[in-house]
């Protein structure tokens, strides 16, 4: 595998400095978007160190912790830079596998045949909320401090690299992967990404044309931020001309151990495609989901909750089992699904929330079988809908 890739980063409409950075380096493998914090310079003076740390550093998670120390203590021996610091996610491509490295609310998306995925979790006050409660998007954006972020580089000395998100994806030719700060994904939603993204997938765009037409879209919207955005394609070698005839190849791996079946893939791949959000908490990523029993399955573990937000799912052949273990729960919010059946077993202290949902499932609700089933403000799925 191989990278194409392009960056930018521009200051926005509105604030006079730009205290973003980005790293694009494809022959080695190696991009990164990072969001400095502080103001004026003490930000770009951040936003730049984590930037030197991420190029001289082979691994992105021990970047991130090599960086956390030098803002520390730079600021401590400037005065004026104190309260300085950043938040970044970087990337590095070796074979067909990408490892991830991630801190605060930039974000990593990757657009693949099955759509768009979220590869990272946002380290703020207002994500944890809305996992822990439930909230729709409309209800998470009311809330305040929507940037106060609850992890960073150069707040505070830490020890070790446990704090630092981190995850492995293994990737297919034509594969995207986007990075970007809030500048962008604050105005240009996940349904949109996925449109613009699954369009330059399909049609191969060069990542400078991706690039040019997200930043062009978020300046567009009033670019209250400053926007940074990279864009990487994978690419296999070309095949040879000629080679000896060999036995048959073994079958193919799936392109993730102990990754969902088919079926499941197909789902997720609606759900990605319309926007919609799965979500497991406790956050640390990556969480697999087991398949079960039936057709498409999810197991939820004890004490997690599962979050199904902002997904317009229109199967009406396939089932859905969900199996939730003690004390997890599944949360439906702002969400359309057209299902054959979705059928949700667990003991008592387990619980089903369903919140501003439509919901058909052969003209019925959920079969819930020991949880707790809450339903609030949801109706029935469009009598238009199949």
């Amino acid at each position: 595998m191989s990278l194409i890739a392009a960056g930018m980063t521009h200051p926005g409409r509105v604030r006079p400095h730009n205290e973003d950075a980005l790293v694009c380096e494809p022959q080695r493998g190696l991009i990164a978007v990072i969001d400095g914090m502080g103001g004026e310079a003490a930000g770009e003076v951040a936003a730049a160190i984590a930037r030197e740390q991420i190029l001289s550093c082979g691994s992105p998670r021990e970047a991130l912790a090599a960086a956390n120390i030098a803002i520390v203590s730079r600021a401590e021996a400037n005065p004026a830079e104190r309260g300085m610091g950043c938040v970044a996610t970087a990337a590095h491509l070796s074979g067909r596998h990408l490892t991830l490295a991630h801190v605060g609310d930039t974000r990593a998306y990757l657009i693949s045949a099955a759509g768009l995925e979220q590869l990272t979790r946002d380290h703020t006050v207002v994500a944890e909320l809305r996992e822990q409660q439930g909230m729709t998007e409309s209800q998470a954006r009311a809330l305040p401090n929507q940037h106060r972020v609850t992890r960073d580089l150069g707040g505070q000395l830490r020890d070790g690299t446990d704090w630092i998100d981190s995850g492995e994806v293994e990737l297919q030719p034509d594969d995207l992967l986007l990075l970007c700060s809030d500048g962008l994904h604050d105005l240009v939603r996940d349904g949109e990404l996925s449109r613009i993204l699954g369009a330059a997938r399909s049609h191969r765009q060069e990542p400078e044309v991706v690039v040019r037409e997200l930043v062009e879209l978020a300046l567009s919207r009033g670019g209250h931020d400053n926007i940074t955005v990279v864009v990487a394609r994978f690419t296999a070698p070309p095949a040879p001309t000629s080679r000896p005839v060999r036995e048959p190849a073994p079958a193919p791996k799936p392109r993730r151990s102990g990754g969902p079946r088919v079926l499941l893939a197909l789902v997720l791949a609606a759900l990605a495609f319309v926007g919609g959000r799965l979500s497991v908490s406790p956050p640390t990523p990556p969480v697999p989901l087991a398949p079960v029993s039936s057709p498409v399955g999810w197991r939820v573990a004890a004490g997690q909750t599962m979050t199904l937000s902002g997904a317009e799912i229109q199967s009406p052949s396939v089932v859905v089992s969900v199996e939730l273990a003690a004390g997890a729960q599944l949360v439906i919010s702002d969400s359309t699904l057209v299902l054959d059946a979705m059928i949700v077993r667990g003991p008592p202290d387990a619980s089903v929330r369903i919140v501003d949902s439509a919901l058909s499932m052969r003209g019925n609700a959920p079969q819930v079988e020991g949880p707790t089933l809450t339903v609030e403000e949801t109706a029935g799925a469009p009598e238009e809908t199949p």
